[in-house]
């Protein structure tokens, strides 16, 4: 297809059902919004680990590029405006879906310095996994 694309492997807690994970990851799948990284497919192995595939975005998180960089306040402002957009856009889904782990390591610099959420699935995942334990 041409895309480029990066590979995310996550290991599953045991007590989760695979059915349920690729429910969650089914409807997060779905999130389009220019805010989020795309889960472009996703894959559960019979080893308990997940695959994502995930849209690559170029210019890594915000925390390694402030430090590449240093801190400059504009790409702040305008990183906060996206990060909020995107968190609006989680929390308006139906079932809402909440983050969890907002931190500059989660937050990726796409082109036009754009940023994306990333693994905003984590959080889901992990509430699962606390529900079936």
């Amino acid at each position: 297809t041409g895309c480029i694309f990066v590979v995310k492997e996550v290991e599953l807690d045991t007590t989760v059902k695979r059915r349920e994970i690729e429910a969650e990851l089914a409807q997060l799948a779905g999130a389009r919004h220019p805010n989020l990284v795309s889960i472009l497919s996703f894959g559960i192995a019979a080893s308990a680990t997940f695959e994502l595939h995930l849209e690559w975005v170029p210019f890594g998180s915000v925390a390694s590029f402030a430090e590449n960089f240093g801190f400059n306040p504009n790409l702040l402002s305008m990183a906060s405006f996206g990060i909020l957009e995107g968190l609006n856009y989680l929390h308006t889904l139906e079932p809402p879906v909440v983050h969890g782990d907002v931190r500059a390591d989660n937050v990726l610099m796409g082109k036009d310095s754009t940023p994306k959420l990333t693994n905003f699935w984590a959080h889901s995942i992990a509430r699962r996994a606390a529900a079936v334990a």
